[in-house]
């Protein structure tokens, strides 16, 4: 009888504690809820850019906190309101700004603010020319988990070199059949391959 009467007993507890958390955010002002998902959004774009900080083109050593911008962003399209988080990471070649979808959390802007890399005579030329160019673009697409699944990737030109033929410039189509389509472009280094600008552009739809 007593084990009955606990087992109840912790039931009913149980209960009242779902009941009582789903009261308070029932009754919970609509900033505090909306601070709640503010806090879960920059928690989760810290997690993305941690991410591609651990990655070999990066070596992030620490991050800014998140910043959320609601505006009309260059990246997005010029009709429709673009929702960002942006935050900076700090490498050992300095700082990197990072600018994410807010609703995808899809990187869509990142650009290395150092680029005296591209210079460093003593880093081998791994990136030669245009056939390499293309595969280590599109290598760091893959790794940045920037092609949806199904997605087809095509070469919107050849790549092309800039700055005194000391970076490549690759630009990609990407279609995806559950996606929208987008246009992106990177800037890499032709000594090792360091990944210095992306930009991600939604296509308009047809």
């Amino acid at each position: 009888m007593g084990k009955c009467v606990e087992k109840y007993t912790t039931i009913y507890v149980a209960l009242g504690t779902i009941l009582g958390v789903g009261l308070i955010l029932l009754l919970a002002p609509s900033h505090t809820l909306k601070q709640l998902h503010a806090a879960n959004g920059a928690a989760t774009i810290v997690r993305q850019a941690d991410e591609i900080c651990s990655e070999s083109f990066l070596h992030c050593t620490a991050l800014t906190q998140p910043i959320y911008h609601s505006k009309y962003y260059w990246a997005g399209p010029r009709s429709q309101p673009y929702d960002v988080w942006e935050t900076t990471g700090i490498t050992d070649s300095g700082p990197v700004q990072m600018i994410f979808d807010a609703h995808s959390n899809d990187l869509t802007y990142f650009n290395r603010e150092n680029y005296q890399v591209v210079e460093d005579s003593t880093v081998p030329v791994t990136v030669p020319n245009k056939t390499q160019a293309a595969f280590a673009s599109a290598n760091i697409l893959q790794t940045l988990h920037l092609i949806p699944r199904g997605a087809s990737l095509r070469l919107a030109i050849a790549p092309y070199l800039l700055w005194g033929g000391n970076v490549w410039e690759t630009v990609w189509i990407v279609h995806s059949p559950h996606q929208s389509s987008f246009r992106v472009s990177l800037t890499i280094a032709k000594r090792g391959g360091y990944l210095l600008n992306l930009i991600k552009r939604r296509l308009p739809s047809s």
